[in-house]
């Protein structure tokens, strides 16, 4: 514990959220630059396959280019567990600059598709380590009453980057969009320099005297008592019920620490943790098999498909802008309205979008009506869809991802989640290209099975998630538990 001469050190007696916020937003600068990867691909892609290509692609090279991302991703978080679990949040967060940093070198110097397929690869990994590491680290700084809020915050960052993306790669062009890109991404690991460790890390550890320095820092207060207990509480419980579980072992062992892949097995022997991880499955179908991964990488394509009147790449920016601003409103009533509420709105709302585009696409594919004069009225369609995402699906699934799991199984079960993303990922944009043009089966289907999987996963979600909106970690372990 810290003495009386040392306390206060970093705080005021009346308490102050400024390092607190000033994390977040490290945090935020950081997705920034992850988002800046996640929207290279629509707008590059364009380019690619336009006459002004600065490489020469075949349609199996641009698959590739969008697959290879979702590899990156796979694999990625089986790097998370020793950086998050043996050596802290932070230097999780920092080691997400790395590939960034290296991946855009790769991009601005890409003469070679072979080239461009490695920085995409390594732009993967940012995406993987990003989604993982950044909401266990947001989940365990934040207060009570401000860790939905600031949870949402990491959907805004990337709507952010993917939004400058949009921007950048049409009229700065791919290389020169690169290089601003690598200079964000340098910026925002200094920024991560200065961030405090995770107080539950810290208690972890038994650095009991490192978590409470960590949370006078993060909630500007000299006297911290009341949340340290509610921190080592949390932790010792989790504890306990992990060792309880290793003394039912065959072999007879007895010993569970959070840092050895053998308790891959507690994650399912724990009800709240199986019924946690179970419900992060749900959530991250909803966000990829229902579509929102394929558009915003193929949404050019999309656009270009449906010949909106308005211009592909004008129009990728419009969605970008209207993911931000739906994401910035997530920040807003996510803790006001609660998870569920949002998940079954959104739900509701993209199933119905889905269906909409899903039909437009039909009568022009398999009808083989001519349907530009109404091209328009498919705008309101995909509005609803995005927004939809981005006040309910994505932001939620990203706050209830650090809220539900264990801290002791946190780092194991977030890379469990991000392989399963990002396996998830590629299988969607892999099957679009198939479906849509390789099989030529048209766009329609792919609409058609997202409004299936997204009306079952809305329901099962709703079944099995508690509302978790402004309870604390042992609170929503108990729910989970029931």
């Amino acid at each position: 514990m810290v003495t009386d001469s040392e306390r206060g050190k970093y705080a005021s007696p009346e308490g102050s959220p400024l390092i607190e916020y000033l994390s977040t937003f490290a945090c935020f600068m950081l997705l920034l630059s992850v988002g800046c990867v996640g929207g290279f691909d629509s707008p590059a892609l364009g380019i690619l396959t336009g006459p002004d290509t600065p490489i020469s692609v075949t349609g199996s090279d641009i698959t590739m280019l969008a697959a290879v991302v979702g590899v990156g991703q796979t694999i990625a978080p089986t790097l998370t567990i020793f950086l998050g679990d043996k050596f802290g949040r932070k230097v999780g967060l920092l080691a997400i600059g790395i590939p960034i940093i290296i991946g855009w070198v790769c991009v601005a110097n890409a003469s070679v598709v072979s080239v461009l397929g490695v920085g995409r690869f390594l732009g993967g990994l940012s995406i993987g380590l990003g989604l993982t590491v950044t909401p266990i680290y947001l989940g365990e700084i934040a207060s009570v009453k401000s860790r939905g809020a600031l949870g949402t915050l990491v959907g805004t960052a990337l709507n952010v980057g993917i939004l400058f993306a949009y921007v950048a790669v049409p009229y700065l062009k791919m290389y020169t969009s690169a290089y601003v890109m690598l200079g964000i991404a340098a910026a925002s690991v200094v920024s991560v320099l200065f961030v405090p460790e995770s107080p539950y890390f810290l208690a972890m550890k038994g650095d009991v005297e490192g978590a409470e320095e960590a949370l006078e820092k993060l909630r500007g207060k000299t006297d911290v008592a009341e949340e340290l207990e509610i921190v080592k509480e949390t932790v010792k419980k989790q504890s306990e019920a992990l060792k309880k579980i290793g003394n039912k072992r065959e072999d007879g062992t007895s010993e569970t620490g959070p840092n050895k892949f053998d308790n891959f097995k507690d994650i399912f022997r724990v009800t709240a943790n199986r019924r946690a991880y179970f419900i992060n499955c749900l959530l991250l179908i909803s966000l990829h098999t229902g579509g929102y991964t394929p558009f915003l990488v193929y949404g050019s394509m999309i656009f270009e498909a449906m010949n909106i009147s308005v211009g592909k790449n004008v129009m990728t920016i419009v969605i970008g802008v209207l993911q931000l601003i739906f994401n910035v409103v997530a920040t807003f009533v996510i803790d006001r309205q609660g998870r569920r509420p949002l998940i079954r709105a959104s739900g509701m709302i993209v199933c119905f979008c889905a269906v909409a585009i899903g039909v437009y696409f039909y009568l022009i594919e398999y009808v083989n009506l001519d349907l530009s004069g109404y091209s328009d009225f498919m705008l309101v369609a995909i509005f609803g869809y995005m927004a939809a995402f981005n006040v309910g699906i994505m932001p939620v699934q990203l706050v209830v991802m650090s809220e539900t799991f264990a801290s002791e199984i946190k780092i194991l079960a977030t890379l469990i989640m991000g392989v399963t993303g990002g396996v998830l990922a590629t299988f969607c944009l892999t099957m679009y290209m198939t479906i849509a043009v390789t099989m030529n089966w048209g766009h329609c289907m792919p609409f058609f099975g997202s409004a299936i999987l997204i009306s079952i996963t809305t329901t099962l979600i709703l079944k099995y998630l508690p509302e978790t909106k402004g309870k604390t970690f042992n609170e929503i372990q108990r729910d989970l538990s029931v």
